[in-house]
């Protein structure tokens, strides 16, 4: 049997964290982060990452911020951005990562998380 891949998590909402680990968690090895900065450093702890779910509007360091942080170390690591405000979703867009409005409905979540996550997939 082969090892499940890593998917990083980041929310500064420990209930999404909590929600997000729970869905992920048959498929991947969840690490979470509750921020940005946490967030680069479990990129750094854990370099089997094979994707990341962030949301856009955290303390410290950003979701937006970490992104452009992900592209600069990682620039095919996949991320997909999750965002409760239309500020935070426009600038994932220009980023260019793909991002769900929260609140959103878990199957279109999974659905998209599975496609960008899967091997091969980048």
């Amino acid at each position: 049997m082969s090892e499940k891949p890593t998917l990083l998590v980041v929310d500064d909402e420990e209930l999404i964290i909590e929600l997000l680990t729970d869905l992920f968690e048959d498929d991947f090895t969840v690490v979470t982060a509750s921020n940005g900065m946490l967030a680069l450093k479990a990129l750094r702890e854990f370099p089997a990452i094979q994707g990341v779910i962030t949301d856009l509007h955290m303390p410290l360091l950003n979701g937006v911020e970490l992104v452009k942080e992900i592209r600069q170390i990682y620039p095919n690591l996949p991320v997909l951005g999750l965002s409760g405000t239309l500020k935070s979703s426009r600038e994932s867009f220009f980023q260019g990562i793909p991002f769900l409005q929260k609140p959103f409905e878990v199957t279109e979540l999974l659905l998209l998380a599975r496609r960008l996550f899967q091997p091969g997939a980048h």
